[in-house]
């Protein structure tokens, strides 16, 4: 390891993918400045190379198709297909607010929302690609967010441990992959946005034990280890997951196309 450096900004965001990209653009119109971290070498996480898809309700693109939809139907849908074990608060902000928050919000910032598929659990409708699949929905938001003045993307920068003044978190130690540098950020505010753990297998079968008598072809992103310990002591119970898997042709290397 190299000398150790630090740097001052409002807000710190671990992760470049779907959530990481959204978090810059609200904190930078917001008024903060922001620094973006991404262990990997290239940025966009899973979103990058996702379907994209995202089940919305109540869209413009649902009702220029003729689809009769409402939050109190997707609410309906979802309660009964998770069999209890949704989270019923939950459930009903995300469909109340997925239009504006969600279908509107992307299209104003540059997201082209192309097409609906059916999904199961669902009696419309109501998955939403976007133009480009996953790709194209991160080059949007990276493009309005670099638009904003979000200009601080830090690769290969992988985030170690927070910076703690007793239970306030106040800055990231880092480190370079490929020079081993330290570096301290510190910041007002920090945002957790490094994915998943749907590429680490031992994880899976740590918070899901009953899987282990199955065979798991699953996977997502390299860097979907949830490696960071950082953030696993913070870790919510996880009892409920589904998935949508896909194949590469060309590799014939099982993936995870997305998660509900």
């Amino acid at each position: 390891m190299t000398s150790q450096q630090s740097q001052q900004t409002d807000v710190i965001i671990i992760g470049s993918g779907g959530a990481g990209v959204t978090a810059s653009i609200e904190a930078r119109e917001a008024g903060a400045e922001v620094i973006v971290l991404e262990q990997e070498a290239s940025l966009g996480g899973a979103a990058a190379i996702s379907g994209g898809g995202c089940c919305l309700v109540g869209t413009e693109l649902q009702r220029s198709q003729g689809i009769e939809d409402s939050a109190d139907l997707a609410f309906d849908n979802w309660i009964r297909f998770g069999q209890g074990a949704a989270d019923e608060v939950w459930v009903r902000f995300y469909v109340e607010n997925s239009d504006r928050e969600l279908f509107q919000w992307g299209q104003d910032r540059g997201i082209q929302w192309d097409r609906l598929n059916q999904q199961e659990g669902n009696t419309v409708p109501r998955w939403h690609h976007p133009q480009g699949g996953g790709g194209g929905l991160w080059r949007a938001l990276y493009q309005s967010a670099q638009e904003r003045g979000v200009d601080q993307w830090l690769t290969a920068t992988a985030a170690r441990e927070f910076i703690m003044d007793r239970d306030r978190v106040f800055g990231v130690r880092t480190e370079n992959i490929e020079s081993g540098q330290i570096q301290d950020f510190y910041a007002k505010g920090v945002v957790v946005a490094s994915g998943g753990f749907a590429s680490n297998l031992d994880m899976v079968l740590e918070h899901r034990p009953d899987l282990r008598q199955h065979r798991i072809m699953e996977g997502s992103h390299v860097g979907a280890t949830g490696c960071w310990s950082g953030w696993r002591p913070h870790l919510p119970t996880w009892t409920k997951s589904g998935s949508t898997p896909s194949l590469f042709p060309t590799t014939g290397t099982p993936t995870n196309a997305g998660a509900w």
